[in-house]
C-alpha cells in the first residue's frame, strides 16, 4: 500500500486540476474558530491559539494564496454569506468577520498568518489517500465519491 508520501511525489498538473474540482476549500486558516477570527479582525495577534505546528507551506508561496483565498472569501461573503461559508468550510460568524474586514486588513492577515495556513482535516490520512488516489487515477467515479467525502467531513 502506498504511502502519502509516494501520492503526492505523483501529482503533476494534471492531477492538480482533478484534486482542484474539489466542491470546498482543501486549505484551512481556522475558518471553524469565529473566537480566533474576532481577535485577528480587532487587530489583536491570534497566532498564540493556532492549532497545529507553524509553516507546512513555504511563506513566500503562502501569502499570495492565503491573500487570493481572503479575498474570494470577503467577496462572496459580501454578497451570498451563505454560499461562503458553504464554498471555504466557514464557520458562519467566521465568513462575517472575513467580509467586515477592509481590504488592507485582508493583506495584513494574509501577511501575518500566511505560514499558519494548513492543509484541512489534515490529521484524515484517508480522506487525503482518497483524494490523491482518484486525482493521480481517471476514475471520475472515485473523484466524485472523494468529493462526497469532503463534503461529509465538512458537515460533521
Amino acid at each position: 500500500m502506498y504511502g502519502l508520501r509516494e501520492f503526492w511525489a505523483q501529482v503533476d498538473a494534471r492531477v492538480r486540476e482533478r484534486a482542484g474540482r474539489c466542491p470546498v476549500l482543501l486549505l484551512d486558516l481556522n475558518f471553524q474558530r469565529a473566537d480566533w477570527w474576532s481577535r485577528v479582525g480587532h487587530g489583536h495577534d491570534g497566532a498564540s491559539s493556532v492549532n497545529g505546528p507553524p509553516a507546512i507551506f513555504a511563506v513566500e508561496r503562502a501569502t499570495p494564496l492565503l491573500r487570493e483565498i481572503l479575498m474570494e472569501a470577503w467577496s462572496i461573503g459580501r454578497a451570498m454569506p451563505h454560499a461562503a461559508s458553504l464554498i471555504f468550510g466557514m464557520e458562519p460568524r467566521v465568513s462575517s468577520a472575513i467580509a467586515d474586514l477592509s481590504v488592507p486588513e485582508l493583506d495584513q492577515v494574509a501577511v501575518a498568518y500566511a505560514r499558519y495556513l494548513r492543509p484541512r482535516w489534515e490529521e484524515s490520512r484517508v480522506f487525503w489517500q482518497r483524494l490523491l488516489l482518484a486525482s493521480i487515477g481517471a476514475d471520475d467515479e472515485a473523484l466524485a465519491h472523494a468529493h462526497l467525502h469532503c463534503l461529509q467531513l465538512l458537515g460533521s
